[in-house]
């Protein structure tokens, strides 16, 4: 598995990755996840509570027993545009998290479920269309071609970065 890091400062993360993710099925996690992670070999569904969720407990995928998984195979579709910003994969660095990206290998693409696989078995509709898949049971590392690490210094002049101070001050 090949490795590296990003350090993005003040520019939007969203846009520094896009070029990067566009064309692949892959995964986000926290990297305080990580060393489970690589003790265990493999990313598990969030389901098990072994992990702190990165975006939430609250989806379809994840209440199946699944891996959620971005899939911007084919993002640059209207389709997919319409959805791509209702979770994106950056998310977490907003909050100060350094996040790690494990892109699936292609190999595996035949497994993931669709995004609208809950049609079939019923059930909650908790999926963000186009943009979201699902991956049944466990993924070991060996089946992941390329590991990112990203942290992100957030312009603190900025207007979301003052916004967001305010408010987290304002709930304690």
């Amino acid at each position: 598995m090949e490795k590296s890091c990003i350090r993005i400062e003040k520019e939007n993360p969203f846009d520094v990755l896009l070029p990067k993710l566009t064309g692949k099925i892959f995964h986000v996690s926290r990297k305080i996840n990580l060393e489970q992670i690589e003790l265990s070999g493999k990313i598990k569904p969030s389901n098990g509570g072994d992990f702190i969720t990165t975006f939430g407990s609250k989806s379809y995928f994840g209440n199946k027993g699944c891996i959620c998984l971005f899939d911007y195979r084919d993002i640059d579709n209207e389709k997919s545009q319409k959805f791509i910003h209702r979770c994106r994969p950056t998310d977490p660095l907003m909050n100060g998290n350094e996040i790690v990206i494990f892109m699936l290998s292609e190999r595996l693409y035949s497994n993931v479920l669709p995004w609208n696989e809950w049609e079939n078995n019923g059930g909650g509709t908790n999926v963000v269309p186009y943009v979201e898949v699902g991956y049944p049971g466990e993924i070991y590392l060996s089946d992941i071609d390329h590991m990112i690490t990203v942290s992100y210094e957030e312009d603190k002049d900025s207007m979301s970065y003052k916004m967001r101070t305010i408010l987290n001050n304002a709930k304690h």
